[in-house]
C-alpha cells in the first residue's frame, strides 16, 4: 500500500486519528489517517502529515471500526518502538522542492510545536 499526504491543523496535532470530509468528491468520501505512526512536516507554516495508515470510507460506521482496528493494533508489543517522528523543513527551502524527507530535520514534539509558533508570529 501506498502513502497519503495531507495537510492539517494545529489543534489536529495531538490526535489520534483525523477524519476529513471531501466535498468535492462525488461520492463524498471520508479520509481517515492514522497519527500514531506518521511522519509530521513543518513546511513554511503549514504542517503536512505523511501516514501509510490510511482509509477511504463512505459512512461513519466503517471510520469507527478503522480506529477501533488502530487502536487494538497499537497495543501490540510489536508496534511499541513505532512513534510519531517531527521533522522541519528549513524556511530557505520553503515549497519550492517537494522532497520533504530529504531537506529537512528530525526534531522532538516541543521543538517542532516551538518552530510552528516562531513562523506563524512572522508570517
Amino acid at each position: 500500500m501506498g502513502m497519503i499526504e495531507t495537510q492539517i491543523e494545529f489543534k489536529d496535532l495531538h490526535r489520534r486519528n483525523i477524519v476529513q470530509f471531501d466535498r468535492n468528491a462525488e461520492w463524498k468520501p471520508y479520509l481517515v489517517v492514522n497519527m500514531d505512526r506518521a511522519y509530521f512536516y513543518l513546511n513554511g507554516n503549514k504542517i503536512i502529515v505523511v501516514s501509510r495508515d490510511f482509509r477511504m470510507c463512505r459512512d461513519m460506521a466503517q471510520v469507527s471500526r478503522e480506529r477501533n482496528c488502530w487502536s487494538r493494533e497499537h497495543r501490540k508489543k510489536e508496534y511499541a518502538d513505532q512513534r510519531k517522528i517531527y521533522r522541519v523543513v528549513p524556511e530557505r527551502i520553503g515549497e519550492i522542492d517537494r522532497d520533504l524527507y530529504l531537506n529537512s530535520t528530525e526534531v522532538t514534539e516541543t521543538e517542532f510545536i516551538k518552530e510552528y509558533k516562531k513562523r506563524r508570529i512572522w508570517s
